[in-house]
């Protein structure tokens, strides 16, 4: 074998194990940028869902519309009970009855609600007092069991809004409204009997994980 030969072949052998070396350590690299990688939790997924609402009802609002809005939003009562539980045994029908509202913002007129155990059935009128379109400000009103909301509103996340956002058919969801948009209204049936009491029930809206803070117990 040649000089020459001999020069080109440790040279060769010498490029291979910088390239090996180069590449184990862009291996290593990697790895450790992946280990890295931060992973967000429901509750900051939730959070920055929350964050990106807010200014997305502002860009579609004229001047005019946001004046009507917060016209609107001063006229809706105090978070406080709508119902509360009654101790006679007769019942009107407006007693068997209640109305919650929302608006072009993340939150129900009320924060809790309390159906009288008397009445076979309430209806809830569930308005929408803003002027946004369902597409832009939505709002559901969905009733479930408390410990099954989260596991809805994950469900819901997936269903999107092209599967209404909420799961089709889930056993889980006791009652729920259809997604209405500003000057839209809706009703729903909630039968007291059906919730048991040792149980803990919620109702909220599960539109784009409004959920988060558009929630309240139900006693």
């Amino acid at each position: 074998m040649s000089q020459e030969q001999k020069f080109w072949d440790k040279y060769s052998i010498t490029i291979f194990a910088i390239l090996f070396v180069g590449f184990i350590f862009y291996l290593v690299k990697i790895y450790d940028l992946t280990q890295d990688v931060y992973v967000r939790s429901a509750e900051d997924y939730q959070a920055d869902i929350i964050e990106r609402i807010r200014p997305v009802g502002q860009v579609y609002r004229s001047e005019q519309e946001k004046e009507a809005s917060i016209m609107v939003e001063e006229e809706l009562p105090t978070q406080e009970p709508i119902l509360t539980a009654m101790s006679n045994d007769t019942v009107s029908a407006n007693e068997c009855s209640l109305e919650v509202t929302t608006g072009d913002n993340l939150a129900y007129s009320v924060s809790e609600i309390s159906l009288p155990s008397n009445c076979e059935e309430v209806a809830v009128t569930f308005k929408h007092l803003g002027s946004l379109p369902a597409a832009v400000m939505g709002h559901n009103f969905v009733i479930a069991k408390t410990s099954d909301l989260q596991p809805i509103q994950d469900d819901a996340n997936k269903a999107g809004m092209a599967g209404g956002w909420l799961l089709a058919d889930d056993a889980r969801v006791i009652a729920a409204s259809k997604i209405i948009g500003g000057g839209e209204s809706t009703e729903l049936i909630i039968k007291p009997s059906s919730l048991s009491s040792s149980e803990q029930y919620s109702f909220f809206c599960t539109v784009m994980s409004h959920s988060a803070v558009m929630r309240g117990p139900i006693s």
